[in-house]
C-alpha cells in the first residue's frame, strides 16, 4: 500500500475513532450514561486493523479481498447490534470509506458509484 493511501486510511480510521469519543463527551459531562463505551469503539478499531491485514496478504487476489470485506462487515454487523449508536451515517459513510478505499489498495477494481459493503452491510 502506498503511503497516500496509509494516510488517508489513518485519516478516516482517526476521524471516525473521534467522532464516536466525541458522541461520548456529553454524556460523560453531564454524569449519564453514554450509550458506548470506549471497548466498543476499541472493538470497532480492531475489525478495521484486522481488515488491513487481511488485505496486505490478499495479494491482489478479488476473491480474497472481497472475503476480507465481507468478514469486517459482518463483525461490524455484530457490533452495531450490540451497541446502541455506535454507528450512526456519518459513521457508517467513513467505515464504507474506509472499507472502499483499503480494498481498492489492495487491488479491487470497484465500479464508480458502487457500495461493496451493501450486500452485507445492516449498519
Amino acid at each position: 500500500m502506498d503511503s497516500a493511501t496509509n494516510a488517508d486510511l489513518k485519516r478516516i480510521r482517526t476521524g471516525l475513532l473521534n467522532t464516536m469519543q466525541g458522541f461520548m463527551q456529553p454524556f460523560e459531562n453531564d454524569g449519564s450514561n453514554a450509550p458506548y463505551c470506549a471497548a466498543d469503539i476499541e472493538r470497532c478499531a480492531a475489525i478495521l486493523d484486522a481488515l488491513v491485514a487481511k488485505l496486505d496478504s490478499a495479494a491482489g487476489n478479488a476473491g480474497c479481498i472481497m472475503s476480507a470485506v465481507q468478514d469486517a462487515v459482518l463483525k461490524l454487523n455484530e457490533l452495531s447490534k450490540e451497541v446502541e449508536s455506535l454507528i450512526e451515517t456519518g459513521q457508517r459513510e467513513d467505515l464504507c470509506e474506509f472499507i472502499e478505499l483499503a480494498a481498492a489498495a489492495a487491488g479491487l477494481e470497484i465500479e464508480a458509484g458502487k457500495d461493496i459493503t451493501e450486500e452485507w452491510r445492516e449498519w
